[in-house]
């Protein structure tokens, strides 16, 4: 009986090998060989009807090459022969309008690379902004890798960097991202958390004309001159501190301005414009609404003489900005930065921004506005 069955066994193994030989035979038979192949690399019956018609298949049979991305922009439509490469390189993304984005972002000539790049690292709605508006960057993957990189300014980093062609993908972003793209006082941006001690007011983000500081106390007579200078509670702990200290040196800081309100810059400043011009009073003036003195967290600080064009001179200078950040005060407006800060250098100008924060600024030679852009903007973002 074991044998019957053994014989049995054999015997059907065998009818269904020799089935199968009939009909792989008669595959091969009816089969073109060039549909053989490009079954074989999985194509669908519908790409391969339609890259025979388009004399695609001895190429695509000799690149051994499957693609799905060439796969669906034949059956779904969409293919563009100029862009077979780029089909037969690009993997597939599983959204309807994925072959229209990547024939579009190659009309804009994009490269491969930068076409994955965009493909991978921003969503649909993005993508149709580059196309929409018609974005252009070189390089555009390295934009990407910039930890600041905002995809919402894509488009200013681009006009940007045409106007600024020696500056370098870095330098676009940081300054892009600290609106100086835009003129001065031509972007107005309302300031929300005006009681943070980390607060900005430049020429680009403005203080509202009724703000005015909770805490002002006055300065101790010993640190200013005869006018009651007003500051934020921690400033006038902080530069009293730093003013002992270098009294004890044989140094005589003096505060010469320090709070101001709305009004009084406005006085300040519409003087300076009726004496020297609008140009001149922007340089070396802020508009009322942009000083950080309505803060209460900024001082101008003199020497024994007095004079604000001398300061940069004098003993208190050398010694405040290479240790003003110990007690948490910023050299505010330095020299070789006048086109980041929109001031011309003020030795005088300090601010206040805590002692870690200073030293950090002091230590990688950055602005506050560097800074803000860096770590606080770049946050709430």
């Amino acid at each position: 009986k074991k044998k019957k069955r053994r014989f049995r066994f054999f015997r059907f193994l065998n009818v269904l090998i020799i089935l199968f030989l009939i009909g792989y035979g008669f595959y091969i038979f009816t089969t073109p060989k060039n549909v053989r192949e490009l079954k074989k690399l999985k194509y669908s019956n519908e790409a391969i009807e339609i890259i025979i018609d388009k004399n695609l298949d001895e190429y695509i049979i000799n690149k051994k090459a499957y693609s799905k991305t060439l796969d669906v922009a034949l059956v779904k439509g969409g293919y563009k022969e100029e862009y077979l490469e780029e089909y037969l390189n690009l993997p597939y993304k599983n959204y309807d309008e994925y072959i229209i984005h990547v024939n579009e972002l190659n009309n804009l000539n994009y490269t491969r690379t930068s076409v994955l790049s965009i493909i991978n690292k921003l969503d649909k709605s993005e993508i149709e902004t580059i196309i929409e508006n018609e974005i252009v960057l070189d390089n555009i993957t390295s934009y990407f890798d910039n930890k600041y990189f905002k995809i919402d300014n894509l488009g200013r980093y681009a006009n940007y960097k045409k106007k600024n062609e020696k500056y370098d993908i870095d330098t676009v972003i940081s300054y892009v991202n600290m609106y100086l793209d835009y003129p001065l006082y031509g972007h107005d941006i309302e300031i929300a958390d005006v009681d943070d001690l980390l607060v900005i007011a430049n020429k680009y983000y403005k203080l509202g004309k009724d703000y005015v500081p909770k805490d002002l106390v006055t300065i101790d007579a010993k640190y200013r001159n005869s006018y009651n200078h007003q500051v934020r509670s921690i400033v006038k702990e902080n530069y009293q501190k730093m003013a002992e200290d270098m009294f004890k040196i044989g140094l005589h800081p003096t505060v010469t301005s320090s709070y101001r309100s709305y009004s009084t810059q406005k006085i300040l400043y519409d003087a300076e414009v009726a004496a020297n011009g609008v140009t001149y009073a922007d340089k070396y003036s802020a508009r009322p609404g942009y000083s950080e003195h309505q803060t209460g967290l900024a001082i101008d600080v003199k020497d024994g003489s007095g004079n604000y064009a001398f300061f940069k001179n004098s003993d208190e200078y050398k010694w405040m900005k290479d240790n003003a950040h110990k007690y948490g005060f910023i050299l505010r407006y330095p020299e070789g930065k006048e086109h980041i800060t929109g001031y011309a250098f003020e030795a005088w100008h300090y601010r206040y921004v805590g002692v870690d924060i200073a030293t950090y600024i002091y230590e990688n030679d950055l602005t506050f506005d560097e800074y803000y852009m860096m770590f606080i903007a770049n946050k709430k973002d």
